[in-house]
């Protein structure tokens, strides 16, 4: 599992409410909730119990790996709450308190635990899944007194806090690993563009996550953010900016995937590659930001051009004579037959759209 994160607070004097951490197989996200201004009877604040959460949890899934989510989670909400049991008010209701999400490899499969309206995004069979807990859109208004009282209460929605026992109303479940493709794992503030904004659907939120970058992907949110008007402010439902978080996550392992899987990877790639043009994925300087992603992988060869590159002359060019080509020892194959494989025209250049 190869991560590129990227997180950024709302306002650049502001704190980070945010948290991400990963380890060789697992991935944890927690977007602290804005506290209300007012007591919380906690001294330590949101930042510090954020913090405290995900330090919690990745000690517990380096020590335990074979643990499984929920106790890991029910565990570090313990230790937490233990933590400052003494000198704080853990039955305030404006205890600090986060959403969270974990994405993990074992054995088999990909497991996942959802706390909140955090998101994972998991490609699996050419269908991408959104896990998340929706019951903060059910609210009928997000004004902050009514919110806060809905937290963790019947009709409400759920956070971690002082209650281990929230993890029993978690979204919690797995995936077969040999059915994912990619998977991508953000805080609601990353995921503006699809749930605020509506630019674009998860699908191809995922997209540009992969081909964009998950630090574009930001940008992009800040610029929608900042394009919002007046009327549209008064029309959506939560606040105008917001921390942002987003987690690219890579699973295909070329040294040791099967000539099949390879083919598979290398086909969907060609094909969400044409879809994502349309996504503007060109960053300013001219050189797809997917190029970033492609030459991590231990074969890939960097294009050395300036300027709009298209998918037949780079990408193609990249996955046949790295994958294919002997690097591995695998049979080459043309670039025909790749491109029938994708079903796309040996001839096809993108059209590329800049920012």
């Amino acid at each position: 599992m190869r991560l590129t994160p990227y997180t950024e607070p709302a306002q650049p004097d502001r704190a980070n409410l945010d948290v991400v951490e990963g380890g060789d197989s697992w991935v944890v996200v927690a977007d602290g909730v804005t506290p209300k201004p007012g007591r919380s009877g906690c001294k330590h604040g949101t930042q510090w119990y954020t913090t405290a959460l995900v330090s919690a949890l990745a000690a517990r899934l380096r020590a335990a790996p074979d643990s499984g989510l929920p106790d890991l989670a029910r565990a570090a909400i313990t230790e937490v709450a233990d933590s400052h049991r003494d000198s704080c008010d853990l039955t305030h209701p404006q205890h600090p308190s986060a959403m969270l999400a974990v994405l993990r490899e074992h054995d088999a499969d990909l497991d996942y635990l959802v706390i909140g309206d955090v998101l994972v995004l998991i490609e699996a069979d050419d269908a991408v899944r959104t896990i998340t807990d929706s019951r903060p859109d059910a609210l009928p208004h997000f004004a902050p007194a009514f919110v806060q009282s809905r937290r963790n209460a019947p009709g409400g929605f759920v956070v971690a806090a002082a209650d281990p026992d929230v993890v029993d109303l978690a979204v919690y479940g797995r995936v077969p690993r040999a059915m994912v493709a990619r998977a991508a794992v953000t805080s609601d503030g990353g995921a503006r563009l699809s749930d605020r904004f509506g630019q674009l659907d998860h699908a191809q939120l995922l997209d540009l996550i992969e081909f964009a970058g998950p630090a574009r992907v930001v940008q992009r949110i800040r610029d929608a953010e900042r394009d919002e008007t007046a009327a549209e402010l008064a029309r959506r439902r939560g606040k105008q900016r917001d921390d942002a978080t987003v987690v690219m996550v890579e699973l295909l392992d070329l040294y040791t995937a099967d000539t099949e899987h390879l083919l598979d990877r290398a086909a969907g790639l060609i094909r969400r590659l044409r879809e994502a043009m349309d996504l503007e994925v060109w960053c300013g300087d001219g050189r797809p930001n997917w190029c970033e992603s492609i030459t991590r992988w231990p074969i890939a060869a960097s294009p050395r051009r300036r300027g709009p590159v298209s998918t037949d002359a780079y990408l193609l060019a990249v996955l046949v004579r790295g994958v294919c080509a002997g690097t591995l020892g695998r049979p080459a194959l043309t670039v025909p037959a790749w491109t029938s494989l994708a079903g796309v025209p040996t001839t096809w250049s993108s059209a590329t759209a800049r920012i």
